[in-house]
Order: structure tokens, then C-alpha cells, then sequence
């Protein structure tokens, strides 16, 4: 909401951190302890012991952004293109940096290798997270950035169709193997934007009766 207000009434940057600021103080969060990660966009505020860098979309993308043309280690380079306080990202840095995800290269922290383990390192429950954390920021999107330059940048589409549990577990596996081909072909190219990729793959109907348990149904 602060940053659709920010937008509405076409706030500078300088004033757009002062006001999240203050409206994280109004939450009780502290900019200046380094113990906890900001409330931002739905966030819990959570130790830095216990952050789990996969949880939530933002640490992604900034970890992603350190690898874009033109990316100067500046934290205005990363606002400018995420839309996030700076302040904000320079806890989210300093977290990365901690754990291994970001390194010093000449003195501009960027992202490390460590970044393609979050999968197969992460906790299901938080892989759940992340993809939740991804699907309500494009679902905000998709509601307001609705300008022509936006749609020109997405890729939209869904669609409906019948096949068996086996056939719905083949295709679960492809779309995780695509998913692992675009992280790789992209990290091997020259990049100039971070995209997010968000695929809901889930059945709309019910198991038929089961025979053991008369007038129950059962949600696959």
C-alpha cells in the first residue's frame, strides 16, 4: 500500500524511505538494529538467526540484480530497478553477505555461485514461502501495473486441461526441469532485467466417492 501511495502521488525516493521508515516504527521495527529483517510488503519481522534467505521474493531479486549490466554496487543502482527502500536492502545485503550469497569482488558486493543451492539446500516449508511470496507480487502486479510498457514486459498466460495423476506427476516433473533450464541459460548470457517465474500447477476437481467412506469427498 505505501508504495502504491508513493507512486499515486509521484514521491521522490529520499521522502519514499522516510515514509517507509515511519511506517515500520508504526510496527515497531527498529532501522537501526541489525538483528531483524524490515516488514515489508506482508513480511514477519524475524531474527537474523532463524532468516531464511529463500522465504521471500525481495532477497532474490536483489541477489539477482548484482548480476545485471551496468550493476555498479550502488544501493540506488538496486532501488532504481526493485522499487525498494535503501535502507531496506542494505539489511537485505548485509544478511546475503553474512551466509555466503553475496562476496566481495573489488569491492562491490555480487552475487556468488552459492545462490543456485537455495533449492536443493531450503527447507520445503520455506520453498513454499518463496513461491507464495512470488505469486501474491505478480498477483499485485498483474492488479495494478497494468500500463502498456508492463504487459509488453510479462508473459501471461494459463489454461485448463484433462490427464491422469500419472501423466499430472510427469508434467509436474518437466516444469521443474524447464524451471532449472532458465536459471541456467540465464546465468550463462548477459543480463540486463531479473524476471520471476511463478507456474500454479493444481487440480480443480474432486477424487470421485470413495466407496469405504459414503457422501465424503476427497481434495486431491
Amino acid at each position: 500500500m505505501v508504495e502504491d501511495l508513493c507512486e499515486i502521488l509521484d514521491i521522490d525516493d529520499e521522502s519514499r524511505s522516510e515514509i517507509y521508515v515511519n511506517t515500520f516504527k508504526i510496527h515497531g521495527y527498529n532501522p537501526g538494529a541489525k538483528s531483524s529483517v524490515v516488514r515489508v510488503h506482508g513480511w514477519n519481522l524475524v531474527s537474523l538467526k532463524d532468516f531464511d534467505v529463500i522465504s521471500r521474493w525481495e532477497p532474490m531479486a536483489i541477489l539477482l540484480v548484482t548480476r545485471l549490466n551496468g550493476y555498479d554496487g550502488s544501493l540506488d543502482f538496486i532501488s532504481s530497478r526493485l522499487k525498494l527502500p535503501r535502507f531496506f536492502i542494505q539489511s537485505v545485503l548485509d544478511i546475503l553477505h553474512k551466509k555466503g550469497f553475496v562476496i566481495e569482488v573489488g569491492g562491490i558486493l555480487k552475487a556468488s555461485e552459492k545462490y543456485f543451492e537455495f533449492q536443493s539446500k531450503s527447507s520445503k516449508q520455506s520453498v513454499r514461502k518463496y513461491h507464495r511470496s512470488v505469486v501474491n507480487y505478480a498477483r499485485n502486479l498483474m492488479d495494478h501495473a497494468v500500463d502498456e510498457r508492463s504487459l509488453e514486459r510479462r508473459h501471461i498466460v494459463s489454461g485448463a486441461f484433462t490427464c491422469s495423476k500419472e501423466n499430472a506427476l510427469r508434467l509436474k516433473i518437466k516444469i521443474n526441469d524447464f524451471l532449472k533450464e532458465c536459471i541456467e541459460e540465464g546465468a550463462t548470457t548477459s543480463p540486463d532485467d531479473v524476471y520471476q517465474l511463478a507456474v500454479q500447477f493444481f487440480p480443480v476437481t474432486t477424487e470421485p466417492r470413495q466407496k469405504d467412506a459414503p457422501g465424503s469427498l476427497a481434495q486431491r
